[in-house]
């Protein structure tokens, strides 16, 4: 094998560091929904939820995209007018107005409810995740 090539090979982060990510995520996941957020966390083999709400995404890859991140997720039935207004290249149609605003405003409101439970996170930096939250670190982490 080239030596070279070797280094653009994905790396998975080490077994401390998944399961740090792991506990990051189930700690998310109930203060948020003692908050009254239905969120659930996701398998890899199953990356989004059928229904609509927060799901969190494990990504356990040693790049910048490797951390825990917070989706929000439309319900079924208008993620599926988006596609059919989508397809027939409807750009004003109220749907997809209606949606772009709904995950905007849906990532405020999420990093405001993780900061005031004492989280650290971030809006999304990363192009395949534009209305994302990255979750960094859980409050105990800064006590």
């Amino acid at each position: 094998m080239n030596p070279d090539r070797e280094d653009l090979r994905l790396r998975k982060v080490t077994p401390s560091e998944v399961d740090r990510l792991h506990q990051l995520a189930e700690r998310v996941r109930q203060d948020l929904s003692a908050s009254g957020l239905t969120v659930h966390v996701t398998a890899e083999h199953d990356p989004m939820p059928d229904k609509g709400g927060g799901w969190i995404e494990l990504d356990d890859f040693d790049d910048a995209g490797g951390d825990v991140w917070l989706h929000w997720q439309l319900h079924p039935r208008v993620r599926e007018a988006i596609g059919t207004a989508i397809q027939r290249a409807e750009i004003d149609d109220p749907f997809l107005v209606v949606a772009s605003q709904t995950y905007k405003h849906t990532v405020t409101a999420v990093l405001t409810t993780l900061t005031a439970l004492g989280y650290e996170a971030e809006r999304s930096r990363d192009d395949y995740r534009p209305y994302a939250v990255r979750v960094i670190a859980h409050p105990d982490v800064h006590a």
